[in-house]
């Protein structure tokens, strides 16, 4: 039905119900109740002639002129580029129609759709074994971050603690071991989790890789 023209929305009055530009008093509440990394809710209010969410016309300009040229480059176009002009698009028509951009948003729009139902499903492989050689890529990178996060987090965990607490440790793994010499006495009664007992690494993913690439073959034949 083309595009939902919303209501204006009304003022947000400032915190402590004090009314705009009441001086240094609103200022001193408003600085009280809200950090550097929140937002007034005077900044979120629709002014007249000005985009929506304290957004300045000027930064609205750059955020097109970027997606346009990304899309365009060289006579090329970047198809990947697709959803974030109709993000923009649906976003602008939602909020920012009382700036008059009427007729040449909503075609944008209608247009940027059609591409975005057509690309955003296909974004990551358009069949089963593109999707899961893709995924796959993408999760054992995401693993293998992970895994230098979490080395790295106790490396310097370890490097804080108290001689204590150390000893504490010591203790911990001289237990650990002397059940483990255990269990090597009675191999019957040994988990098969033995096998996990080595944290993955980076340098296993090259067989996390071929696993996965092996997956994705016997899925497409």
């Amino acid at each position: 039905k083309g595009l939902v023209n919303s209501p204006p929305r009304p003022a947000t009055a400032p915190p402590g119900g004090a009314p705009a530009g009441s001086g240094s008093s609103s200022s001193s509440v408003r600085s009280s109740r809200y950090s550097s990394l929140s937002h007034d809710p005077t900044d979120w209010a629709l002014q007249p002639g000005q985009p929506c969410s304290g957004e300045k016309l000027l930064l609205m300009f750059d955020r097109w002129q970027k997606l346009a040229k990304s899309f365009c480059k060289k006579g090329r176009y970047d198809i990947s580029k697709v959803p974030d002009i109709y993000d923009s698009a649906k976003y602008d028509a939602l909020h920012n129609m009382h700036l008059g951009l009427g007729p040449t948003l909503e075609d944008l729009y209608k247009e940027a759709k059609i591409l975005a139902d057509a690309v955003i499903p296909n974004e990551y492989g358009v069949d089963p074994a593109g999707k899961l050689a893709i995924g796959s890529k993408i999760a054992t990178e995401l693993l293998a971050k992970l895994l230098d996060d979490l080395r790295n987090s106790k490396e310097e965990s370890l490097a804080t603690l108290t001689d204590a607490e150390r000893s504490g440790l010591g203790q911990k793994a001289g237990n650990g071991s002397s059940s483990s010499s255990s269990s090597q006495a009675n191999p019957g009664n040994s988990s098969s989790s033995s096998r996990f007992d080595k944290p993955l690494g980076r340098k296993s993913m090259p067989a996390v890789r071929t696993l996965s690439a092996s997956r994705a073959a016997a899925a497409a034949a």
